[in-house]
């Protein structure tokens, strides 16, 4: 079961039963569909498969609908911004892998974000985007869609559904997910723009903050007129935290965002012009991950934990962790959990203290006013390696030894929550997620709100 499935189904328990029937079934007809290459048959399969999340307050009876693709991080934006506040139209929610089953049965080569275009021809991308075409236009005989709303620029299965919705006279709309990165990572992010996107031929991309939005159009591929910042919605939940709540001081939590080898580093193009994977490589061309400083860390946090039985230790891992899952906790001693699955932003609520590297977690924390140690427990890695490192502007603290990292915990799992932001706080928050008021999903309310009425 992938991390969608299961972020699906944590957020809607009640429904479950009769959503996985529809998925059964959409699954189904989709590959009777695409077996015969019928856009008929996909696009029935499509509508059956769309659902509604019932931790969002839409205007079921409304006539618009938006169709938004379902991404975790993205669909959790989407919940902020209207768990309390009805859209005043329709939203169904689409799986993502539909999307990626059609895209297969029109191309030669094992597409991916980074190749795209470099692995397939013209002619395979007009195919695609003319069968998406008449599938869409199936769906909107039977639904009013005014606005299809995902998640990525970059996502290669997505890529044509700008110029579909373009020619069917509805809305292609983005929400930039990503958009936390160090800053020597940026220009390369605007050389591989330039490298493996074409011109955004949709109506807006929304992003977390400037340096996002500056790279759209620095790498040519959306215009100014095209590009709004509106700060990253689900960071309105940290503020929340903040502002309503303390956690129990009779019961302190640490929570650990496990460290993704490959966080902050950055793809690279190679000599024959394709893109690699994210790493870091030297001038000999050398390639490094933060593999010691993920097991320095971990080890420094559960014997830390081992040594301190009175607190209570939240793993939270994601992606590959799923893979060696089950060979991590057998290392743990019994006042540690892992917490996998969704975003883990709602782990903040009760946190006395988080501990992460390069990750959207550092900020949240921030925001929530829950005290942030950032471990830099570096061996082997290069020195040139560490400009890789999110810089915070001095807004968390530092651990460069496992000693400085103990105490720190010490030091932090007893201190009251702060209830008010400082100026660098601010500033780190507006920076990285454009949302020091804690008012994004507002403006992405008002946004859609204009787009969809």
């Amino acid at each position: 079961m992938d991390a969608q499935h299961q972020s699906i189904i944590w957020k809607l328990k009640p429904f479950y039963i009769n959503h996985y029937l529809k998925v059964i079934l959409s699954r189904i007809i989709l590959t009777i569909g695409l077996r015969f290459k019928s856009p008929i048959i996909v696009a029935m399969a499509i509508i059956l498969s769309l659902y509604r999340a019932s931790s969002i307050l839409a205007t079921k009876k409304s006539k618009n609908k938006l169709i938004v693709l379902h991404k975790m991080g993205g669909f959790e934006d989407i919940e902020e911004t209207f768990k309390l506040h009805h859209a005043k139209f329709d939203i169904l929610l689409m799986r993502r892998e539909y999307l990626k089953r059609i895209c297969t049965k029109f191309f030669s080569s094992e597409l991916g974000d980074l190749n795209y275009l470099s692995e397939s021809t013209e002619s395979e991308r007009e195919e695609y985007r003319a069968f998406l075409t008449k599938v869409f236009n199936r769906i909107l005989q039977v639904l009013n869609v005014k606005a299809i709303l995902k998640f990525n620029i970059v996502y290669y299965s997505e890529r044509e559904l700008p110029a579909v919705c373009s020619s069917l006279g509805i809305k292609s709309l983005i929400l930039q997910k990503e958009g936390l990165r160090p800053n020597i990572s940026w220009q390369k992010m605007v050389d591989i723009y330039k490298c493996q996107l074409k011109p955004f031929l949709g109506h807006k991309v929304l992003t977390y903050n400037y340096d996002t939005k500056k790279c759209l159009i620095s790498s040519g591929i959306v215009d100014s007129s095209d590009v709004e910042i509106i700060g990253m919605p689900r960071l309105d939940f940290s503020h929340k935290i903040r502002e309503d709540r303390s956690p129990d001081p009779n019961c302190p939590v640490v929570v650990y965002y496990l460290i993704d080898k490959i966080s902050g580093l950055c793809n690279y193009i190679d000599s024959n012009g394709k893109i690699t994977s994210m790493r870091y490589e030297d001038n000999e061309g050398s390639i490094f991950y933060w593999d010691d400083l993920i097991e320095r860390s971990n080890n420094a946090v559960i014997d830390y934990a081992r040594a301190n039985p009175d607190l209570q230790f939240i793993f939270k891992g994601k992606g590959k962790f799923e893979n060696y899952k089950t060979d991590f906790s057998a290392k743990l001693p019994g006042n540690c959990k892992i917490a996998t699955g969704a975003t883990g932003h709602t782990l903040l609520k009760e946190a006395s203290v988080i501990i992460g590297f390069n990750t959207t977690a550092i900020i949240e924390g921030i925001a929530a006013g829950v005290p942030v140690i950032v471990p830099l427990l570096f061996s082997s890695e290069p020195e040139e390696m560490k400009k890789y490192i999110l810089d915070t502007k001095g807004a968390v603290s530092y651990a460069k030894t496992e000693s400085e990292l103990g105490n720190l915990i010490a030091e932090f799992s007893s201190k009251e929550r702060a209830s008010t932001l400082i100026q660098k706080e601010k500033s780190i928050l507006d920076r990285a997620l454009g949302n020091s008021d804690g008012k994004s999903s507002e403006r992405l309310r008002m946004f859609l709100d204009t787009i969809m009425n």
